[in-house]
């Protein structure tokens, strides 16, 4: 499992190599006790943090070969090597990065629009972020986005900034939901999806049906819960999954698990039902 590198907290920006280089230390250091608590993989970043600015006019290449620490100039050569956070499952990423993401608070660092902290949602893992300000040290960042009829929706990011965010409520929390393969019952899915704009409903056909592709085939059972997580935002267009809103049956819409498979579901009065996760556009 990766951490997703939340290329905003380059914000503000370091005013020495010095700077940037402890910044990326403490970086450093909190990955180890992530790794440690958690086993993480490595930390991986969106492709466009090669044009940002680490220190003014100087890009992450420029400053690499100035740095003294040797641990941390490894840490940001591994950085720079793929897989990128945006080339995982990177068709459906794409589409769920499209429109406009922001973070709508008075004290954010930055008006820079993030990647790396929706990607990190919607790959239900936790950003990691540089303790360069105080906003950055938060345990959870919330990103909005407008979402079809100009409503907004809020993603709740979870947040390691420091060493103390490793312990947090929302970590605790996020630990105890997200390893996939410990979900049994409808109340431990509904835990881990944490809807804040729809009540759920599990069919028992399709529980059935998820409970199958998590003994088949365990990847593509992931894949489903990911793509449950983007309903929320992507109920009827866009998103993850081609999203279909089926024609004729306007509440009804399905996403793309594989060429024959499809996650069918309705939306109505606020509340998402799921019918199956197994055929095609199998609802009733």
């Amino acid at each position: 499992m990766n951490l997703i590198f939340n290329e905003l907290s380059l914000e503000p920006l370091s005013q020495s190599v010095f700077e940037i280089q402890d910044r990326f230390s403490h970086l450093l250091n909190s990955f180890k006790v992530a790794n440690d608590k958690y086993s993480f993989n490595r930390i991986v970043m969106v492709q466009h943090v090669f044009s940002m600015d680490f220190i003014a006019g100087q890009n992450i290449n420029q400053v690499i070969g100035a740095f003294t620490d040797r641990d941390v100039q490894q840490l940001l050569l591994g950085l720079i090597q793929k897989p990128y956070a945006d080339d995982l499952e990177a068709e459906d990423i794409e589409s769920f990065l499209q429109g406009e993401y922001l973070i709508n608070s008075v004290d954010k660092p930055t008006d820079i629009s993030p990647m790396g902290l929706p990607i990190s949602y919607i790959l239900s893992v936790p950003c990691l972020s540089l303790c360069s300000h105080e906003f950055w040290k938060q345990e959870v960042i919330i990103v909005q986005k407008t979402i079809d009829g100009g409503s907004i929706i809020e993603l709740p990011c979870i947040n390691i900034g420091c060493n103390d965010n490793l312990n947090s409520p929302a970590m605790v929390d996020w630990a105890a939901n997200v390893f996939t393969k410990d979900l049994t019952t409808k109340a431990d899915i509904e835990q881990y999806l944490n809807y804040n704009k729809y009540s759920l409903q599990l069919s028992d056909s399709f529980l059935s049906d998820l409970w199958t592709w998590k003994k088949v085939d365990p990847e593509k059972y992931i894949y489903i819960l990911k793509l449950m997580k983007d309903v929320e935002i992507h109920p009827f267009t866009g998103g993850m999954g081609k999203t279909e809103n089926l024609r004729g049956r306007d509440k009804e819409a399905s996403k793309r698990i594989t060429q024959k498979d499809r996650l069918s579901y309705s939306v109505e009065n606020d509340e998402v039902t799921y019918f199956a996760c197994k055929g095609h556009y199998d609802f009733h």
